[in-house]
């Protein structure tokens, strides 16, 4: 009796490592496609918001600024949230869109006085996946830096 008791426990204690070591390889197989996912949609979003911009510049002749958006832009200082009612991505028409991730926000910053050139930035998941038109640097008061991918519009500029 006590040899049974002795395998029934070792029996058990094998099982559970196994579904644990099965728990941890789907865990682990299933969060690299969830973040190529993300990061695929974040490029996506800031290609499409950077074509609306283009449409908005050819309209209004500049791109929005203080006049246009919901929240006051400090030259150099303000990489505001691109995200809510009276947002960049309201006032472009791209609807409020978020990101996959609620803790994260599209950023947008802008030139001053006249809004000719900007920056968006997406914090991505993975620092391989970050495209190679990636900029890096502190733009309009965006920290276009290590998880922060950057893209934007400069006419005449160096940064």
């Amino acid at each position: 009796m006590k040899y049974m008791s002795k395998k029934l426990f070792v029996t058990v204690g094998i099982v559970l490592i196994i579904l644990i070591l099965i728990a941890l390889v789907v865990k682990l197989g299933l969060d690299s496609p969830r973040v190529n996912y993300r990061d695929n949609q974040r490029k996506s979003a800031l290609s499409a918001t950077s074509i609306a911009l283009e449409l908005y510049f050819n309209e209004h002749g500049q791109y929005p600024g203080n006049d246009d958006l919901r929240v006051e832009m400090t030259e150099g200082q303000s990489c505001v949230t691109a995200q809510g009612e009276g947002n960049l991505f309201d006032v472009i028409g791209m609807g409020l869109r978020t990101d996959s991730d609620v803790e994260r926000d599209y950023k947008y910053g802008v030139n001053k006085p006249q809004p000719d050139k900007y920056v968006l930035m997406a914090t991505f998941d993975s620092e391989d996946r970050i495209p190679e038109d990636d900029l890096d640097g502190n733009i309009f008061g965006c920290d276009c830096n290590g998880l922060n991918y950057c893209l934007g519009k400069f006419k005449d500029m160096d940064i």
